[in-house]
């Protein structure tokens, strides 16, 4: 008892006959269908295209994923410097220098630190 086999899988292909399982093959089943119905529009319709226009749309699906991941990459490569650069030159000389800690203002003048609105004539 000690080295205890496992029991070999039942015939019928997946183990388990719970109400959960049944239920998960269930909505399974229903979205593979779903998606063979799409999968088989798509192909008719895009095969009643002429070559040229399978190209065009080759080629603008590339564009478009390729300018997006470009995008992506620029801006996780970007320095965030540029972004920070306004708020930097509001600080203090001291909080610049980082001896003060920018929520201390020292009796300073905080509406100098806030940023103007703009009222309508």
């Amino acid at each position: 008892m000690l080295f205890k086999r496992k029991k070999p899988p039942k015939p019928g292909g997946v183990e388990g006959n719970s109400r959960q399982d049944r239920l998960a093959r269930a909505i399974a089943g229903r979205i593979l269908g779903w998606q063979e119905k799409a999968a088989l529009w798509l192909n008719r319709s895009f095969a009643r295209l002429p070559l040229r226009a399978r190209k065009a749309l080759l080629l603008l699906f590339c564009l478009l994923l390729g300018t997006a991941s470009g995008f992506i990459l620029l801006q996780a490569l970007w320095p965030k410097e540029r972004q920070t650069a306004a708020f930097f030159q509001k600080l203090l000389p001291e909080e610049r220098a980082g001896r003060v800690p920018p929520d201390t203002l020292q009796g300073k003048d905080t509406n100098l630190l806030q940023t103007p609105k703009i009222t309508q004539p």
